[in-house]
């Protein structure tokens, strides 16, 4: 017990330590009141538990909007749930009204749903169609030697043509059919449609009726067929321009009517395709045929089958090489003059001015198929940031009009020197690595800020390239000659590449993404105003903006891909 500082009347327990210094004869001590030491721990005590209550009620706070998060994520969910059974069910509804006949046919040999006008022509039940297989009602007789051929011989493609064949009933009549077959939008046979109806007199259908089942099952290509048969019909140049701007307005409908992406781009850009080969043969029919061979090619997006609304002009023209000089004098002229004409006409179609001139009116990119094999040497060779970024735009080039031979020959050329030039395809590589994810800590996603005002814009095209990257990189390694970016993946996933699981994870985010840029267009020109590629994440839904974080966690796992495969992970 000792005295309390200079308080002489207060006394307080002390713990001290002393001691005798014997040369100097000094006693040396220290000590410190137990008071003290009490305030202090009950002041590191009270520290603690503000902290602690902190920390639990920050935890607490997230873990609520987490759950908050996850709330509304599963009520959109069931929302879209049920508009899709809805959907479903007109569609269903549609089906069964058809006056057309529709057995889906499940492994090759199972026989599955049966509209109504089916069940009557093979006499059976809903519940009894199940347990049918394809021989049941196609015997293995004379008359139906072709089709049974055929459904024996089929890989990946359907046939387009109808066959005649008799379709035996439960009764064990016979009665005389005319079937179409038709892909389920699988990517194998295994699974297809057979859309038939009688050829006798009492029960034969208009040709228009018996069509509106197969349209209903791929409208855009039904559609996209329309337009490209007024197209190859069409007189003028004005007539051409008057069907082009037609297509776009079809793109919102198809989009309500749940239509695939994918099919949709596909009908944007054969309408381009068709357009170009009218232009070309009405300017021959004026002008007569090139001196040369040549091959006028798709570039970019409408090489890859893959169009938008918001979309330019990417294309080029090989000429065939020849050591006539006067006459690759005369080929040259007689194709550049082509090319003003059709570029022209494309931009009065509504397809833009390519900003880089990548155009067949532009001579850099019309010229012979030596020169062009120069060029794509020279880009191989150097692999620097502006020759990868022309490559890419080339690379997916398809012939639109012309000589296929010489694409292919091109092609041949390409992966020729790509095999062999030992930097390039690393570079490519690193160059398919450009995009980083916006998505940041707690699923947060950081776009850049515009420049214009403070909205912070994602650009869809952008967030797309990595995946169309990716086909190219692996299509270039594995000398593919597919150029539509599903197409490249799924010769992947055949040869081994990728399985099976991956294709469909890859599909998946690719169709969303294509899919909120064509409806993020289509709203825009329905406004009245020119589409682009550039939204609001914050304006997005829910589901938009949940579609949008998958599509970038896929593009985290395919980059990952291309690390291991070539930088070793690195």
């Amino acid at each position: 017990v000792w005295q309390w500082k200079d308080d002489s009347l207060r006394l307080e327990q002390k713990e001290s330590y002393i001691r005798l210094f014997e040369p100097w004869g000094w006693v040396i001590g220290t000590g410190l009141y137990i008071h003290d030491v009490i305030e202090e721990t009950a002041r590191l005590k009270n520290k603690l538990l503000i902290f602690s209550f902190v920390i639990f009620g920050a935890v607490t706070f997230l873990l609520l909007i987490i759950i908050r998060a996850g709330l509304k994520v599963e009520m959109k969910r069931s929302q879209a749930e049920d508009l899709l059974l809805e959907s479903t069910k007109r569609y269903k509804t549609l089906v069964d009204a058809a006056t057309e006949g529709m057995i889906l046919v499940r492994s090759r040999t199972k026989l599955g749903y049966a509209n109504p006008t089916a069940l009557e022509l093979i006499g059976v039940s809903s519940d009894g169609v199940s347990l049918l297989e394809l021989n049941d009602i196609l015997p293995s007789i004379p008359e139906n030697r072709i089709i049974n051929d055929t459904l024996k011989s089929i890989d990946k493609t359907l046939p387009a043509e109808s066959f005649s064949c008799l379709i035996k009933r439960n009764d064990g009549s016979l009665i005389e059919c005319a079937i179409t077959l038709q892909s389920t939008g699988g990517q194998s046979a295994d699974g297809f449609l057979i859309l038939l109806r009688r050829t006798s007199a009492q029960n034969m259908v208009s040709n228009q009726t018996s069509g509106i089942l197969a349209k209903l099952l791929k409208l855009p290509s039904a559609i996209a067929q329309d337009i490209r048969e007024e197209i190859s019909n069409a007189g003028t140049k004005e007539e051409i321009t008057a069907l082009c701007l037609s297509a776009p307005a079809l793109v919102q409908s198809l989009l309500d009517n749940g239509a695939s992406s994918l099919e949709i781009a596909r009908m944007l850009s054969s309408v381009t395709d068709a357009a170009t080969k009218r232009l070309i043969s009405l300017y021959e029919k004026e002008n007569g045929t090139s001196p040369l061979p040549f091959a006028f090619v798709a570039l970019g997006s409408q090489g890859r089958l893959e169009q938008t609304l918001f979309t330019d002009q990417d294309n080029a023209i090989i000429i065939a090489s020849t050591e006539n000089a006067e006459l690759a004098e005369s080929a040259n002229r007689y194709c550049s003059s082509l090319a003003s004409f059709v570029c022209a006409a494309l931009i009065d179609s509504g397809y833009r001015r390519c900003k880089g001139a990548v155009m067949a009116d532009n001579q850099q990119w019309c010229r012979p198929i030596n020169s062009w094999k120069e060029t794509f040497s020279d880009w191989i060779l150097r692999a620097d940031v502006k020759e990868l970024m022309e490559f890419s735009i080339f690379f997916d080039f398809r012939t639109v009009y012309g000589d296929n031979a010489l694409s292919y020959t091109l092609r041949e050329h390409i992966h020729y020197r790509a095999k062999h030039a030992a930097r390039f395809l690393p570079q490519m590589a690193q160059n398919a690595l450009l995009f980083k994810s916006p998505i940041r800590l707690f699923g947060m996603v950081v776009t850049p800020q515009n420049k214009g005002d403070n909205t912070r814009l994602l650009d869809l095209k952008a967030a797309s390239m990595p995946f169309t990257g990716f086909a190219r990189l692996y299509a270039l390694q594995n000398g593919f000659t597919e150029t539509h970016t599903i197409d490249r993946v799924t010769e992947l996933t055949r040869q081994g590449v990728l399985l099976p699981s991956k294709l469909e994870e890859f599909a998946t985010a690719y169709t969303l993404l294509l899919r909120l840029r064509l409806r993020h267009q289509a709203s825009i020109m329905q406004a009245g105003g020119t589409p682009d590629n550039q939204v609001n994440f914050a304006s997005l839904g829910h589901i938009e903006q949940a579609v949008l974080r998958e599509c970038f966690s896929e593009i985290d796992i395919l980059q990952a891909r291309i690390r291991r495969d070539f930088f070793g992970g690195e």
